[in-house]
């Protein structure tokens, strides 16, 4: 049977010439060869870790072949081990258009796009990570360092949000801090660039390579110490923009988000609207059935003395679950009406020991994906609101957000920046009182 040429398609001669398209067979065969050979090359890397260096030959290998999936495949998979869950779903995508049967990319694109609450989480990182930028442009250090952590928390292997934490950590003269993130951005990926070379810049002397080779040794990687001699870095404004200009690539990935992703979310919104509007017609009935009960429990009783049923516990607690069961309701329904605030306040006013039953799980679930939203954005309004000296406003968001969540890593901050509006407010009363709170954390610490 005759070669047929994988350009135009025809049918080549005896030598293997196509022409038509007069070109010779066996260059296209060195070419895919070649590619073949740098993916290769690129999974050697991945296995050690290296995966700046893994990244430029797998695209090295599809600039070469556009067709040759294993190489895509891994370079999706190397892109999502750096946090970079965008640039991965667009290497998959390409992969599956390519080849449709038999094609691992379509595993991978399933496992993410079924898992809501993952793509939750890699959309709100994208988010807090953009507002981090934002914050670094009104000259608001302190507030990006408060979101890159949240960052670094909801996705560890984001390798952007660890380089520019670690650049903010050096505006704010912190380096030893800066340091430490730069080497955990060096766990995820071992020979990465950038983190390199800010380590290299804020080194001092021959400590910093022991403690490179100590985090190398533990974690078995093959890399011992920095490449480059040490010199002091200067953080002034153009540094700051020339990493900003690097985080393009994420603002350009968002556009892809609202084509992979979007669809799918608004699915699983509507979804969630069902499932919300289907418990809210569960909870009727247990309320339904609840009330019968107890109209049934209190008819029978009323043929008894009238004071032992005053005296019957177990009525009094069923009035009191009773009413308990109507404010997780309400509750509920305005979380599924998008007003957080309204059901946080509902939710705070349940005497959650009353509930039992699926009512206290529904209760339970809700406290846990409200309380941390409301608190997290009254926290940041109130802050906004210290900063443009609002301190009246300023004191009652921060103590929502002081309500709703004691122990989120922003609670020290509200505590203290209460007290500091209180003390320009209301210096004489509630100042002491706020301060009092301050001094105990501040014990606590020391």
């Amino acid at each position: 049977m005759n070669n047929l040429c994988p350009k135009c398609g025809k049918v080549l001669d005896e030598d293997n010439y196509c022409d038509s398209c007069l070109v010779e067979i066996t260059v296209y065969n060195k070419i895919k060869m070649k590619s073949k050979a740098l993916y290769n090359i690129g999974l050697q890397k991945a296995k050690v870790r290296n995966l700046s260096g893994a990244v430029e030959v797998l695209n090295r290998s599809v600039r070469l072949d556009r067709n040759n999936t294993d190489a895509r495949n891994l370079l999706g998979l190397v892109y999502f081990e750096l946090g970079e869950t965008v640039l991965a779903l667009r290497q998959w995508v390409i992969s599956k258009n390519i080849l449709e049967k038999d094609n691992e990319a379509s595993h991978f694109i399933n496992a993410i796009q079924n898992n809501q609450t993952y793509l939750d989480k890699l959309n709100t990182a994208i988010k807090k990570y953009n507002q981090s930028l934002h914050y670094i442009e009104q000259q608001s250090v302190d507030l990006a360092i408060i979101q890159l952590k949240r960052v670094i928390t909801i996705n560890p292997k984001f390798v952007q949000a660890y380089g520019l934490l670690a650049l903010c950590y050096v505006k704010e003269n912190q380096v030893e801090k800066a340091k430490k993130i730069l080497r955990k951005m060096l766990k995820v990926d071992q020979n990465n660039y950038i983190g390199r070379k800010y380590l290299a810049e804020l080194s001092d002397g021959s400590n910093d390579k022991e403690i490179d080779k100590e985090e190398a040794v533990k974690e078995n990687n093959t890399f011992t110490g920095s490449m480059f001699s040490g010199k002091k870095i200067n953080m002034g404004n153009n540094t700051v923009f020339q990493f900003m200009a690097m985080s393009i690539g994420v603002v350009i990935g968002l556009a892809v988000i609202l084509f992979l992703v979007m669809p799918s979310k608004m699915q699983d919104k509507q979804q969630i609207i069902e499932d919300g509007e289907r418990r809210i017609a569960s909870l009727e009935l247990e309320k339904k059935q609840l009330t019968d009960e107890f109209t049934k429990t209190k008819s029978q009783l009323e043929k008894q003395d009238a004071d032992n049923i005053l005296k019957t516990d177990s009525n009094v607690k069923l009035e009191d679950e009773l009413e308990e069961v109507s404010k997780v309701v309400s509750a509920l329904e305005l979380y599924v009406a998008d007003d957080l605030t309204g059901a946080a306040d509902g939710l705070y006013l349940v005497d959650g020991e009353k509930l039992s039953g699926d009512v206290k799980m529904v209760y339970t679930n809700l406290i846990e994906s409200i309380y941390p939203v409301v608190s997290l954005d009254a926290w940041e309004k109130g802050y906004n609101k210290y900063r443009n000296r609002a301190y009246e406003e300023g004191i009652e968001l921060l103590e929502t957000a002081y309500k709703y969540e004691k122990n989120a890593y922003f609670s020290d901050e509200t505590l203290y920046f209460m007290a500091r509006s209180a003390n320009v407010f209301v210096p004489n009363t509630f100042a002491l009182i706020a301060s009092a709170g301050l001094f105990s954390i501040i014990g606590t610490c020391l």
